[in-house]
């Protein structure tokens, strides 16, 4: 009995290394830029007393054209597009570090600027050109669900 579960133990980690791969080469070297930002259920997302759901639709244009992209080095950057926000900006916003949780490759695991806890994305689709994933929180005793899905807006030349 001991000998089967060292086999399907090696038999499952190897195909979970598989599929970290597969979705690694989705993932990097694309320029991501969001398309859409919700929020279930709704709330008062700005303190404004207006419970929304689309977090997108009121999002400043300066944000909108904003991008990431996720290098194989496990680092990624988020950068400035053509709209900035205030004068002066620079092309990057900010820069972290992610990694796939090792025993679920949908789990996307990320921290900003290198330091801090890591931020847990669920990734619910990525494909060549559409990348989504959710995030929960519990403000006041209520889970709210984040959803962010973005479109590839340009490949870049893969460095590994």
């Amino acid at each position: 009995m001991k000998n089967i579960f060292i086999i399907l133990l090696f038999v499952c980690s190897k195909n979970t290394q598989a599929q970290i791969n597969k979705t690694t080469v989705l993932l990097c070297n694309k320029q991501w830029q969001m398309v859409a930002y919700t929020v279930q259920p709704a709330m008062d997302y700005r303190n404004e007393n207006n419970l929304i759901n689309d977090l997108f639709k009121d999002e400043k244009t300066c944000k909108k054209d904003d991008y990431y992209v996720f290098k194989f080095n496990n680092t990624y950057t988020q950068y400035n597009a053509a709209e900035v926000c205030t004068h002066g900006e620079t092309d990057i916003i900010s820069k972290g570090t992610w990694v796939f949780s090792k025993t679920d490759a949908a789990i996307l695991n990320t921290k900003k600027n290198g330091t801090g806890a890591y931020l847990q994305k669920r990734i619910i689709a990525l494909t060549e050109k559409t990348f989504s994933f959710t995030t929960t929180i519990i403000k006041n005793k209520i889970t709210y669900t984040f959803t962010e899905t973005f479109e590839a807006i340009k490949t870049e030349k893969i460095t590994l």
